[in-house]
């Protein structure tokens, strides 16, 4: 038996003004719309570069904004829904209260995707949710098959048990499962990594429920200031090992590929035979650069053979190697990106006595 419907899901939740939360990659004020454009062209970039590979998948796009801001001379929403993406308007009811953590507080929006999909995944249907900062370059087929054989597909970052991952580390979050009545033994469980969210029907229900328990319990931990789970990847890794999901059978066809200007690179020639690329560096770079490609539909993007989309995607993003064009724009971006971060900071009325 086969899936009748399969969703390709991400989403875009806008921080308010005066609510800002950090985000290092990028670094800039998560209000602004300097920040918004940056991952308003991701999202542009994932959704075109599914469905060229998955043209019958639904595509939707969740959001907290009543529209989406443009881009230049694009339209954002009007072009998203000439590509055939459903924007669908969903509060953040997974909203952390201030000071629950110093980073990434719109990741936790992803919950509500959960929440989402928990309420129109139907029988024999399916959803993947993913980061925007993905690129398809293969179709969904052998990813579907495995939410039909499993239930559940899961990225295994790979992690070891001593590395913190936002202030805690594997056996601090087992020490949290074991409060919250699971029953490990000596185990210290696998850590996933939240840019894939994919199972089929009423799985998203328990999920959603395994995730709304370790929420309260969290929310809880915060006002009596004790350890908890600190981002939606903690809650997320929660649920997984107490519904005792797979942990990592999504490793073949997703992998978190960082292609750092200067620092830590793991790009290489495996990367070619996966289906998903998260590429969480390119924000500023690749993504930004394909995007142009992206809106012009005469573009060499939109006419290639999909034998040759690989090949022509990898000379934006870097795999498995940059090459020497994309070393001088990337090296010439980032100066461009840390002149207007220290004018961004010097014109902060904030910081200004």
């Amino acid at each position: 038996m086969t899936l009748k419907k399969i969703y390709i899901a991400t989403g875009f939740c806008a921080d308010k003004e005066g609510e800002e939360s950090h985000y290092p990659q990028v670094g800039l004020k998560s209000s602004s719309l300097k920040f918004q454009q940056i991952y308003l062209k991701c999202i542009v970039v994932f959704f075109a570069t599914s469905i060229r590979h998955n043209p019958n998948a639904h595509h939707v796009l969740c959001t907290n904004l009543e529209k989406l801001p443009d881009i230049g001379n694009t339209e954002t929403e009007n072009f998203l829904e000439q590509l055939g993406v459903e924007i669908v308007r969903l509060p953040f009811t997974f909203e952390p209260p201030d000071n629950y953590f110093d980073s990434w507080k719109s990741t936790f929006y992803k919950l509500d995707l959960i929440k989402y999909f928990a309420k129109i995944c139907d029988r024999d249907e399916a959803a993947v949710c993913l980061d925007s900062d993905c690129v398809w370059i293969d179709s969904i087929e052998g990813l579907a098959a495995e939410i039909q054989r499993s239930g559940y597909v899961t990225y295994n970052t790979g992690f070891n048990e001593k590395y913190k991952i936002s202030h805690l580390n594997r056996r601090d979050l087992s020490q949290l499962y074991r409060e919250l009545g699971l029953s490990l033994n000596e185990e210290i469980p696998l850590y996933c990594g939240a840019e894939l969210i994919a199972a089929k029907d009423k799985n998203f229900q328990k999920l959603l429920g395994e995730i709304e328990h370790g929420w309260e319990f969290s929310l809880e931990r915060f006002r009596q200031n004790k350890t908890k789970f600190n981002t939606e990847e903690h809650l997320l890794n929660f649920a997984y090992n107490s519904l005792q999901a797979p942990l990592g059978n999504g490793n073949a066809y997703i992998n978190r590929i960082w292609t750092t200007l200067g620092g830590f690179n793991n790009a290489s020639d495996r990367h070619l035979s996966l289906a998903i690329w998260h590429l969480p560096f390119e924000k500023k770079y690749g993504f930004k650069r394909l995007f142009e490609k992206v809106v012009d539909l005469q573009s060499e993007f939109w006419q290639l053979p999909d034998k040759e989309l690989v090949v022509y995607l990898s000379l934006f993003f870097g795999i498995p190697k940059r090459t020497p064009q994309k070393l001088i724009v990337d090296t010439m971006d980032a100066l461009r990106h840390r002149s207007t971060k220290i004018i961004s900071k010097m014109t902060d009325p904030r910081l200004i006595n």
